[in-house]
């Protein structure tokens, strides 16, 4: 059940040794000292800047990995997600995998609509720091036993009816804030308030911009390689939101759903934020977990996000979701 991160300890020592181990790298971005900064898929583009009564009021939390790969170096990656407990974080499974390149150390879990300022401090903040910059740390994650277990063929990867499972749960090492207020999930019935056209909030702590990548020739290969667009200052890290987004396509088990997003949408650094429905009877809940983009022509999918973003439905996972709610708070009595 506990794939990585802190030993059986308090906060703040556990803290302090992750901060010595880390505070041991060398530079290696003039952005970031000490970390080499990554971006997971999904953010908001086209959009406002989110403030702290939204963010509270719908319980949206921006996450932080920090990563270490296989030559030691360590990087940082940017998502979303949404408390769904005092103690208990939903978001993508892919924000907070491992992979054989690289090794997730450790996730911060931000409470504030902005924290840019402390993505290049890490390695000399204490728990004090940590405390008044309203991080709280995870100690455990579980993600869905069927995470991409349904990609078979590369034709796949581009189907809009295969589900990936892309979703999981984190447990804080202490509750969350009690002015934050949780994000509140669908019920059973719930399934026929989502509907293709329905409109959608949705919110990330992502980059601002939908053009994330481009596709170049190299000189020396002469083969199309994809290269990453640089912003001027980097805009993850802060809470952004979009209005009106429209439902495309929703899978027939309710487990995803698309949006259109050609001229506002979820891109890198979103993954595991939120959609929000506004129901019928006037109350707002949670049926979208940012996962993926898509686009209309499958050889023009190189990452970018101007066409079409992929959610793992909350309605179709709700029996995940409770089931291992129970589980990974049971886990913290043993």
């Amino acid at each position: 059940m506990k794939l990585w991160m802190f030993e059986k300890s308090n906060a703040a020592v556990t803290a302090t040794l992750l901060l010595a181990f880390l505070s041991s790298c060398s530079p290696e971005s003039k952005n970031l000292p000490g970390y080499t900064q990554t971006e997971n898929s999904s953010t908001i583009f086209g959009g406002i800047e989110a403030d702290q009564n939204f963010q509270s009021e719908n319980g949206v939390v921006g996450l932080f990995m920090i990563n270490k790969n296989i030559f030691g170096q360590h990087g940082l990656s940017v998502c979303s997600g949404t408390l769904i407990d005092k103690r208990v974080v939903l978001t993508a499974a892919h924000c907070v995998t491992s992979n054989s390149n690289s090794q997730i150390v450790a996730i911060g879990v931000s409470f504030k609509p902005n924290f840019q300022n402390i993505m290049g401090n890490l390695s000399e903040m204490t728990q004090a720091d940590f405390d008044n910059a309203g991080i709280i740390f995870a100690d455990t994650q579980i993600s869905h036993s069927n995470y991409m277990q349904n990609l078979k063929t590369e034709n796949d990867y581009l189907n809009p009816d295969i589900i990936w499972d892309d979703i999981a749960i984190l447990r804080l090492v202490k509750n969350a804030p009690e002015s934050f207020k949780l994000a509140q999930l669908p019920n059973e019935k719930d399934v026929q308030q989502l509907k293709i056209k329905s409109q959608l909030v949705i919110a990330g702590f992502g980059m601002s911009r939908a053009i994330a990548n481009k596709a170049v020739i190299d000189p020396k290969t002469g083969e199309k390689v994809i290269e990453p667009v640089s912003e001027e200052k980097s805009s993850s890290g802060v809470l952004r939101k979009t209005n009106n987004k429209v439902v495309t396509h929703i899978t027939a088990d309710n487990k995803e759903f698309s949006i259109e997003s050609s001229l506002s949408g979820s891109c890198h650094g979103d993954s595991g934020g939120p959609a929000f429905l506004k129901k019928t009877d006037g109350t707002t809940i949670q049926v979208g977990i940012a996962d993926r983009t898509r686009t209309r022509v499958p050889t023009d999918n190189i990452g970018n996000c101007n066409e079409f973003m992929t959610y793992t439905g909350v309605i179709g996972q709700l029996n995940w979701i409770l089931a291992n709610v129970k589980v990974i708070l049971a886990e913290q009595t043993k």
